[in-house]
Parts: C-alpha cells; structure tokens; sequence
C-alpha cells in the first residue's frame, strides 16, 4: 500500500524520522512539532513581534529565520476546507510578519526597503487600512508624499465603493 512505502521510506530517514500508526478509518503521523515548518515560521513571526519596539534587530533576524520556514503554497494541490482555512492562516501570518518587518524598518528610517516589503502586498489587500496606512508611512518618510497621498485617497475611494463606509 501507500501508507507501507511511506512507511519504509521513513525508516531509512533515521531514528528521529516522524512514524505513523494506525487508527480506524485513518493514519496518525507522529512528528516533533518543533520540526514543523509552518510551526518553526509561526513561532519566529509571533516571537518577532513581541520583540518589536525593545530588540528591534533580533525582531528582524527572527523574521528572516521565518523567511527561511516557507516556501510556496502549503498544501498545493490538495483540496478540501481544511487546506482552504490553513492557506488562508498561512496568508495571514504572512501579512502580519511583512507588516511587522516593514514597521521594523521604519523604526530604523529604512523607509524605502519598507515601501519594497509593503508595496507588492497592496493590490492583494487593496482596502487593508493598516497596510495601507503602514505603505503611506514609508512613502512618506521615503519623499514620495505625493505617492503616499495618492494611494490614502484611492484605498478611501476603493472602501467607500467597496465596502460602503466613509470614514469621513
């Protein structure tokens, strides 16, 4: 079966290599969590912010190790609403740790690498007012003010049409 040759490719993995054991109807894979990428990335973003603001470079060490924790799509090509949900927690701890690598910067006056971190985020995320809010602050302290006005009075127009709020 399946499950057999999974069995015995983890077997040549070593001693510390996850098992799996049986249950009705399922399979349980045993793994160190500590050895789960999606848990290791987590782990650095959550540990990154609670540093912003006392150890601003550790912060930003503790992100790039996260960086090093992802890689594509988490369970690309696998359907269902479980992969669904964690795609999108996925989506969302990566905005969350962009946000806070981009507060980090501008803490630094890194301004312009901020705008880097920020900017491909803003068409996907086009009437999120703290990235928004966070993008004007770097194009601002980077001197692109006309820039940083533009984008607040169309994600303003973009929410009203959208959303239909006018926060006035």
């Amino acid at each position: 079966t399946h499950i057999s040759r999974v069995r015995r490719a983890l077997r040549t993995a070593g001693p510390d290599a996850p098992t799996i054991t049986s249950r009705t109807n399922s399979y349980v894979l045993h793994v160190d969590p500590d050895r789960v990428d999606l848990r290791a990335y987590t782990s650095c973003v959550e540990q990154a912010r609670a540093l912003k603001g006392s150890a601003d470079d550790a912060a930003l060490q503790l992100l790039e190790r996260a960086d090093a924790h992802r890689y594509g799509e988490p369970l690309a090509g696998i359907s269902g609403s479980w992969p669904d949900h964690l795609r999108a927690t996925v989506g969302e701890t990566a905005l969350i740790a962009a946000m806070t690598r981009a507060e980090l910067l501008m803490n630094a006056g890194r301004f312009t690498e901020a705008v880097l971190v920020l900017a491909p985020l803003a068409p996907e995320h086009p009437v999120d007012e703290a990235l928004v809010g966070l993008l004007a602050v770097a194009l601002h302290g980077g001197g692109r003010t006309a820039e940083a006005t533009k984008l607040l009075q169309r994600t303003r127009q973009r929410v009203i049409r959208d959303i239909g709020l006018d926060g006035g």
